[in-house]
Formats: structure tokens, sequence, C-alpha cells
């Protein structure tokens, strides 16, 4: 397959950190991008390989454009859990693979079972991408260190212990 035969990958979150990263992965290995971004000021981060569209998870119609003819989808779940479902059904009708950004609310630690908002919401939209004809993939990473310098830099400038 010619690297122009080769459908776009639709990456949300695309200007966050995971998923800007997930951009650059993918152009590198010469798969097509499509970019969403709630709001077309914000794609001059992006590499300009990528093709951006407008969209937002909160009007699953906005995400049709991108998805058409796209072959699969990076899923950063960015958006109150309301239109989860009528999102992940919007994919079901477009692309056959999508990669789900998740938490580790499997994982039998404690520290992993608190109760926790987020963890619900990804609980979630797992079921709806089971309950489809999608052939999802669950990422369900423990921590990522970008995230301990929100978490931790206050507590660390502040010379207070991290534990």
């Amino acid at each position: 397959m010619r690297p122009t035969d080769i459908p776009p990958v639709l990456v949300t979150g695309a200007t966050g950190r995971i998923g800007r990263l997930v951009i650059g992965q993918l152009l590198d290995v010469g798969v097509p991008v499509r970019a969403l971004v709630r709001h077309a000021g914000a794609a001059a981060t992006l590499p300009p390989e990528a093709e951006v569209f407008t969209g937002d998870l909160t009007a699953p119609e906005s995400l049709d454009p991108a998805l058409s003819g796209a072959s699969a989808v990076f899923l950063v779940w960015t958006a109150p859990p309301g239109t989860a479902a009528p999102v992940v059904g919007r994919l079901a009708e477009h692309v056959r693979r999508v990669v789900f950004l998740s938490s580790p609310h499997r994982t039998p630690h404690p520290f992993f079972q608190q109760p926790n908002p987020m963890a619900a919401l990804h609980a979630g939209i797992e079921r709806f991408l089971a309950a489809t004809r999608l052939a999802p993939t669950i990422i369900r990473p423990g921590m990522l260190a970008s995230n301990a310098l929100a978490w931790w830099a206050p507590a660390t400038r502040a010379g207070e212990a991290v534990r």
C-alpha cells in the first residue's frame, strides 16, 4: 500500500499532551492524520501534515465530516459524560477500529479502586464500545508522568514531601 492509499486516523484530544504525541507518531510512520479540535485557532500548534477538523464531543453530529473516510479513531474523552453513548454510536457508523485511552479502573490495586468519577466515566464508555460492532483497543495506563507535573509540582515547589 502506498502511503497515499492509507485511510486517515482521526485523533480526538489532538492538541492535548497525549493526542499531540499520537499525531506525531502516526505521521512519523506515514499514516495520514485527522486532528479534531474544538476551535480552529487551536490547530496552530499541530503539524502542517495533519488535516484539521473542527468538532466537539458534546455535539456528536459535528464529528461526521472528520469521520467520513477515516479508518480508525484514537479516542481521548474530553467532554462531560452526557454524549458518550451518541458519540460511540457515531463512531460505529463510520469506522471499524477505535483505540480508547481509558483509566486503570480494572486494576485490583486499592489505589485504583477508590471512588473516582473519571474511572466510572471510562468504564461506561468501554461498555458503550463493547455494545457496538467496533473493534476497540482499550489502553488503561496507571499513571502518566505528565500528570505528575500538575499533581506534584506545587508540593515540590513548596518544599513538601511527595509520597
